[in-house]
């Protein structure tokens, strides 16, 4: 019954196969025997002469693979077996599943090879003239395959036992625990193997629970500032991975994200002072960027029109207002100035147009300069950090930075345009040297609002983490 249900299985598996052509099978069948795989060079040989019984390459592929897949792989099982047989550990269980598969392959070759007809082999007489029926040898390797997984999964038990009644450590409990877990990768509900893994893993994360707990506590009790407590925290969630809810660690949880946290204010901008945009748009963005960061909290003071540090920290602390601050973020900028650094004539072309109206002809004639140019970019810009107890500068950032714009400007100079409405251009037309000014210094402006936005970043990185 068991042969029945394997030829049917292969037979429809081949049928599968006629989707490639024959010459298809072949060519990979023959790459297969160059990686010295014989038994699937053999079986493409096979199926590719159930297409087409005279293909010659098909039929010197066969039988030249015919006469090597059996002796090889025998061999192949041979060595397997000494290494295996007589059980010597729990590798003999890979080991004899590595027969069986092998045992597999070569009844799928032979069960091939008996549904070749009517072709004409020059070197051979038959295709079953090689090797034999594996199915008693399936049998019984499957049999001892079976045994032996008894005979580790006992093995896996008794160490687990011994280690489990030694085991002062919790990485030796630990391991007590992952050897009757390997318990159940040979025999499943094995004596009481699930009941110790779990038993064992329990006291390892009890112990793991336990001296993270006594380490975080003693950076809490010896804490003096914030980034101790921030310590702490990072150290008691990882508590909750081996036991939940482990003693009052959710409350102590709680008390490090409330003691370890900066609470940030920002003196408001107003856009409409001088260079307002500016020191708003940085504004915004350190905000943003601060509520995004690991214990820090912004704080809304709400408080217009105070532009004195000074005044609005006394007024901030003034009757029952119970500000929780810590820091104050106050931007300025001093100066902020766009210049042409380098401007050279490149190019001076005139240039005639003929216009035919009311069949009268104008002849429209223009001249126009090419410019290259360079431009510089400056300002003064600073983020101070101030204590809000203390009224100290905690840190003065100088944000500015000279940039240097290295791209070419193409301006039209003078001329009348419409002289040159067909000349193509890569740029924009900017039509004065006004227009081009205003066009670098926009854009250098956005260039050093975005380095100055990088630096802010990076200071609160530093101070909160």
């Amino acid at each position: 019954m068991k042969n029945y249900l394997l030829f049917l299985f292969l037979l429809t598996t081949c049928f599968g196969y006629s989707q490639d052509s024959f010459r298809k099978l072949t060519r990979n069948g023959e790459r297969s025997l160059k990686s010295g795989d014989f038994i699937t060079a053999n079986i493409k040989a096979s199926q590719a002469l159930l297409q087409k019984p005279s293909f010659k390459k098909s039929i010197a592929l066969f039988e030249n693979t015919i006469r090597v897949v059996y002796k090889k792989n025998e061999l192949k099982i041979e060595g397997l077996k000494k290494q295996a047989i007589p059980y010597k550990n729990f590798n003999s269980v890979e080991k004899v599943n590595k027969i069986i598969g092998i045992y597999k392959r070569l009844q799928e070759v032979r069960i091939n090879a008996s549904l070749i007809t009517n072709v004409n082999f020059k070197t051979i007489k038959s295709p079953l003239d090689f090797g034999k029926d594996f199915t008693s040898d399936i049998d019984a390797n499957q049999a001892l395959f079976e045994e032996y997984k008894v005979l580790a999964a006992e093995d896996f038990y008794a160490l687990g036992n011994d280690q489990f009644s030694k085991a002062q450590t919790k990485e030796q409990f630990l391991q007590a625990s992952n050897n009757f877990k390997r318990v159940g990768d040979f025999v499943q509900n094995y004596k009481d193997a699930k009941a110790l893994e779990e038993e064992t893993l329990g006291i390892f994360n009890q112990m793991s629970a336990e001296q993270l707990y006594n380490e975080a506590s003693a950076i809490y009790d010896s804490a003096g500032y914030k980034k101790d407590y921030q310590r702490a925290y990072y150290v008691f969630i990882q508590i909750e991975k081996f036991v939940p809810n482990f003693k009052n660690t959710n409350e102590l949880i709680a008390s490090c994200v409330d003691l370890g946290t900066f609470r940030v204010a920002f003196m408001n901008t107003s856009k409409a002072s001088r260079f307002g945009y500016e020191l708003s748009a940085l504004h915004d963005q350190a905000k943003a960027h601060a509520r995004n960061l690991a214990f820090v909290e912004v704080v809304e003071i709400n408080v217009d029109g105070v532009t004195n540090l000074d005044i609005l920290i006394r007024y901030l602390k003034s009757g029952n207002k119970n500000n929780r601050i810590d820091h104050i973020y106050k931007f300025s900028m001093d100066n902020f100035n766009v210049s042409l650094e380098n401007r050279k004539e490149v190019l001076t072309q005139e240039k005639t147009k003929k216009i035919k109206k009311d069949d009268v002809e104008t002849t429209i004639s223009g001249s126009f300069t090419k410019v290259s140019v360079s431009s510089r970019a400056i300002a003064n810009a600073y983020l101070e950090v101030v204590d809000f107890n203390t009224s100290n500068t905690v840190s003065l950032v100088n944000l500015s930075e000279n940039i240097f714009d290295t791209s070419r400007y193409w301006i039209y100079n003078e001329g009348n345009k419409d002289a040159f409405v067909n000349l193509k251009h890569t740029l924009p037309l900017i039509s004065n040297e006004d227009q081009f000014i205003q066009n670098a210094n926009n854009n250098l402006a956005a260039r050093l609002r975005n380095i100055m936005k990088n630096r802010v970043n990076q200071k609160q990185l530093e101070l909160y983490n």
